[in-house]
């Protein structure tokens, strides 16, 4: 889907991490409403897939969102660092990894693995990141990011899409994802294992 297309680009119209699952709602890009259903203004906002070229402006994203714990009191050559390391094992892994940029520059990312289990009858996406900047919010472009990736899901004929969505954040505080059709899994637990400090 975007990985063939690396010159793909869409101009779009303004409308607009942490465990859920989604049925895959089937929705055209050009059906969805604006923020709380208000019609799409147009705006210069780009969505495209990431290039390694993408790395320090994600870098500065990242470092200005906060929050990230293996960032805790990191400077910005620290992030950049591990942003253009794990940038390149993304982009030559089975990942799809979208960016939102406008004239300012990126703003904002998403970033789906595509894992394929034995106990499953078609891949699982599993939605690992999906930030955009303090500046951008509000203007539906991380539904469109979703949108995009789910798009991308039924295209590989996909079984599932799950994402993890701390409780402690915003958008789970809103019901972000619930909204979007995700459904929190009862039954189910997160489990971590820290491999450093």
């Amino acid at each position: 889907f975007f990985k063939q297309k690396t010159a793909y680009e869409i101009s779009t119209r303004d409308w607009s991490s942490d465990v859920c699952s989604s049925d895959l709602p089937r929705r055209p890009l050009r059906d969805l409403p604006g923020p709380r259903g208000h019609p799409r203004a147009l705006s210069a906002h780009r969505i495209r897939p990431a290039t390694a070229a993408d790395a320090d402006a994600l870098a500065a994203v990242i470092h200005g969102l906060g929050g990230f714990r293996a960032f805790e009191g990191a400077d910005l050559d620290t992030v950049r660092e591990a942003v253009r390391t794990n940038l390149a094992a993304a982009l030559a892994g089975s990942s799809t990894l979208l960016v939102a940029e406008d004239d300012g520059g990126v703003f904002g990312w998403a970033q789906v693995h595509w894992l394929h289990d034995l106990f499953m009858i078609g891949p699982e996406g599993y939605l690992t990141e999906l930030f955009i900047a303090e500046s951008h919010r509000g203007r539906g472009v991380g539904t469109e990011l979703h949108d995009l990736l789910v798009a991308e899901a039924h295209e590989r004929g996909a079984y599932r899409m799950t994402l993890l969505n701390g409780t402690h954040r915003a958008s789970y505080q809103r019901g972000y994802y619930a909204k979007l059709g995700w459904e929190e899994r009862d039954g189910m637990a997160s489990f971590a294992l820290w491999l450093r400090d």
